[in-house]
């Protein structure tokens, strides 16, 4: 960040973290701007944006005694952000992407549906959108549990993210992706890269069987990140000079749950099993096999595909700049 200032336009230094947490990724970039360019720390504004009230609270705490007078600390949903600036920025967001709402599509495969066409199903174009189904949850009756009700794809938002995001491009690549092992030689020269990535082509197949679609069923199911899209949205549209700085988990492990488990709520709502790109719902002890909890019972995170992310992200600038002329 410091460098990038000092090799630009960056005056004053603006930045906006998006749900700092404790505030303590904030206060850490302060202390160190301080510490390495007292000029630079005298031109720097730092604004936090909190949904929660609580941790807003909480970052103010930790923050203002430290670097008084240097942080705006605002309570307020990002996605729903509707002050513009126009200054050049650096916008923040340290595990924010994992925990943005996704959306449930189902395709409807066809009973004379080609062999190419099952293997290529996460494609969303407006040849098959007749086919596409959004999942829609419901209480069911009288009773505490929740159901899913497909309803024919129109919501507006969900498929611009399946536009964006279930394209033959991010399907043959990231979606895709094979384990190709690992060459003797490799281990040998540097075992201990190796056996870390070894660790990570473990975790990628159990998360693959976990995803895999039932051969029986003619549904397939893929979570997109329509949370993501407004994101970015908010970005480029209220933020047209930022610069992003993101990081999440791009990988996560299958649920912690025996195969029995998984395929005793293979038919029920909310099962995550056979659902491409599906969530880790866990609590405070165990995983869970549906993503159907109470509110506040367990955490659900989805990984992030920074690739698939980025040609997103360089569509809706070029729509917003287009639609800006």
């Amino acid at each position: 960040i410091i460098r990038k200032k000092n090799n630009s336009e960056f005056s004053p230094l603006q930045l906006f973290e998006v749900g700092g947490g404790n505030g303590t990724n904030a206060q850490f970039i302060l202390d160190y701007i301080k510490e390495n360019s007292q000029e630079v720390y005298e031109k720097t504004s730092y604004t936090l944006i909190e949904i929660s009230p609580a941790m807003s609270d909480r970052q103010r705490q930790l923050v203002d005694p430290v670097h008084p007078s240097k942080c705006r600390f605002v309570c307020h949903d990002f996605l729903e952000w509707h002050e513009v600036f126009e200054e050049p920025c650096f916008v923040i967001a340290m595990e924010v992407l994992d925990n943005l709402p996704h959306d449930k599509l189902v395709r409807k495969m066809g009973p004379f549906s080609t062999s190419v066409e099952n293997e290529n199903w996460c494609e969303y174009t407006k040849e098959n959108k007749a086919s596409w189904f959004q999942t829609m949850i419901q209480q069911k009756g009288k009773s505490k549990e929740y159901e899913e009700v497909l309803k024919p794809l129109c919501d507006k938002l969900a498929m611009r993210a399946a536009s964006y995001y279930l394209t033959k491009l991010n399907a043959n690549d990231s979606l895709n992706k094979t384990d190709t092992g690992i060459a003797f030689r490799d281990f040998i020269r540097r075992p201990l890269d190796v056996m870390e990535q070894m660790s990570r082509n473990s975790v990628y197949r159990e998360r693959k069987l976990a995803e895999r679609p039932d051969p029986k069923s003619n549904l397939r199911k893929v979570f997109v990140p329509t949370g993501a899209v407004q994101f970015m949205d908010v970005l480029h549209s209220k933020f047209p000079r930022h610069h992003l700085i993101a990081a999440d988990f791009d990988e996560l492990p299958a649920p912690d749950l025996t195969l029995n488990q998984l395929l005793q709520t293979k038919d029920k709502p909310g099962s995550l099993l056979g659902c491409r790109n599906a969530p880790l719902v866990s609590g405070n002890t165990q995983d869970y096999p549906s993503y159907l909890h109470k509110p506040g019972t367990a955490d659900i995170f989805f990984q992030t595909d920074f690739q698939a992310m980025r040609n997103a992200y360089i569509k809706i600038y070029k729509s917003n700049f287009v639609s800006s002329e």
